[in-house]
């Protein structure tokens, strides 16, 4: 198998790897509340299996990141972040005043609730799906192609077993291609 097939196969199963093992940290997280069933004040009291801390570039104290943390085999230790604030432009109204607050170095800012949360974490998950399946019909797609180049490239060394001169010529026309 030809070496830059082979890398981009490599990068595209550490992709698909990772991608698995993110969506499964982000399935993990859980909601927790009240007895009433309302949500905690602080934002970080409502989730399980994440960890929130302040960027350094941040400076505002509300201006927080949900962070999952999960183990590949071929990766080893990964992160995956979520901002859990949006900066608010000018004239940019906010769904929930509440939970708008003034930036240090001016502008506005708004904190997400718990509810806008989830669907960020739902919307990451769909999103994580949709790019397994893209992966692994890559991965597929990329076979098949190192199979078809690798007979190309057999037919051509039996073509051509006494000029080695047109075998190069046409194997490095090959590589260019792709």
């Amino acid at each position: 198998m030809n070496y830059y097939i082979y890398n981009e196969l490599e990068n595209l199963r550490k992709d698909l790897e990772k991608a698995i093992c993110e969506k499964a940290a982000w399935e993990k997280v859980c909601i927790v509340t009240k007895k009433d069933g309302k949500p905690f004040k602080n934002l970080t009291q409502n989730f399980t299996n994440c960890s929130f801390h302040v960027d350094a570039w941040n400076v505002a104290p509300y201006e927080k990141t949900m962070s999952v943390y999960f183990h590949s085999e071929k990766l080893g230790y990964l992160s995956a972040k979520m901002d859990c604030f949006k900066a608010l432009a000018n004239d940019e109204s906010a769904p929930n005043e509440e939970n708008v607050y003034a930036r240090s170095f001016g502008g506005r800012g708004y904190v997400y609730t718990v509810d806008e949360m989830v669907d960020s974490i739902e919307c990451r998950v769909n999103y994580l799906s949709d790019r397994i399946e893209q992966l692994k019909d890559a991965i597929n797609r990329a076979d098949e192609m190192s199979n078809f180049i690798e007979s190309i490239q057999e037919s051509l060394q039996e073509f051509n077993k006494d000029n080695k001169q047109i075998y190069y010529a046409l194997t490095n026309a090959l590589h260019k291609i792709y």
